[in-house]
């Protein structure tokens, strides 16, 4: 039962409980003196609107009633403890597998490959903001924030994946394996992101974006189409407007790249846009 009935029924089994005792007191009463008790509330056994409620039922419902409620005062908390406790009695690492289950879910929700080394560690705009730090920072860029949906009419389960090649020529292979997933991820970007899935597709973005930030969910199905990718692409560029060296900014990628599929924390890569960016170039990284 809900913790609210029960507490309505613990409430009202003790009202008939105590109603029930008083009543029996009095009758008790009545027979000695063999006389009425005229007023049971100087008697201390119930005051007059539970002595009008009770009056007004039969004595056998009352008796009733009376073991009714005895009997839901002792067994639902006895069997909300079973409950509680039963589980973790035959199964005591119930819990913890249930939590472990769920984040073993969540990170098998979505999976990310740049040039086929499956990504460990996902570049954050933090990173993107560190390689352009010599250029006035990323920048959003207005009016650049667009949706379009990959369908998947052949593909009727999960995983559902997507590939495409960023503007310095890296691979970049996405899946989604639940309705639930959502994935965030960054990539350089040009005037436009070629889809390949099950049908082609293509996002444009503003000639002044030279970085994506690309937000994938599910899209379910619909009477008319057919269930896929929706992907969210905002264009980002550096905030004093001047071009940057695809030389330059491939060179520090590479080194974030190599982070990235090594498991590398945010901060790690981060001090190495800032390092490649200053020196213009990038040393490869080590494992």
């Amino acid at each position: 039962l809900p913790l609210r009935s029960e507490l309505r029924l613990v409430v009202g089994a003790s009202f008939f409980v105590h109603a029930g005792a008083g009543v029996l007191r009095v009758r008790r009463a009545t027979m000695a003196s063999g006389g009425v008790a005229d007023d049971v509330e100087a008697h201390g056994l119930l005051n007059e609107r539970s002595a009008a409620t009770v009056r007004m039922i039969p004595f056998a419902q009352r008796v009733i009633l009376i073991l009714g409620s005895c009997a839901v005062v002792c067994l639902v908390p006895v069997t909300r403890i079973g409950k509680s406790t039963g589980s973790s009695l035959v199964d005591g690492k119930s819990a913890g597998k249930s939590l472990a289950d769920s984040i073993q879910t969540w990170s098998a929700c979505f999976s990310h490959e740049i040039d086929g080394e499956a990504v460990q560690s996902e570049p954050t705009k933090a990173v993107y903001d560190a390689m352009y730090e010599q250029h006035g920072g990323l920048q959003h860029v207005k009016g650049t924030t667009t949706w379009d949906t990959l369908r998947y009419a052949h593909k009727g389960g999960f995983p559902l994946c997507t590939t495409f090649t960023d503007s310095l020529n890296h691979m970049h292979r996405v899946c989604i394996s639940g309705a639930a997933c959502q994935f965030t991820m960054y990539a350089p970007a040009s005037r436009e992101i070629l889809w390949h899935g099950d049908e082609d597709d293509r996002t444009g973005f503003d000639p002044l974006a030279s970085v994506a930030e690309l937000q994938f969910s599910y899209e379910p199905p619909s009477t008319l189409h057919s269930h896929g990718i929706r992907v969210r692409a905002s264009g980002f560029g550096p905030g004093d407007a001047e071009p940057v060296g695809l030389d330059t900014l491939d060179g520090v990628l590479l080194a974030v790249n190599q982070l990235a599929v090594t498991g590398a924390e945010v901060a790690v890569m981060i001090l190495r846009a800032q390092a490649g960016n200053s020196s213009g170039k990038a040393e490869p990284a080590s494992a």
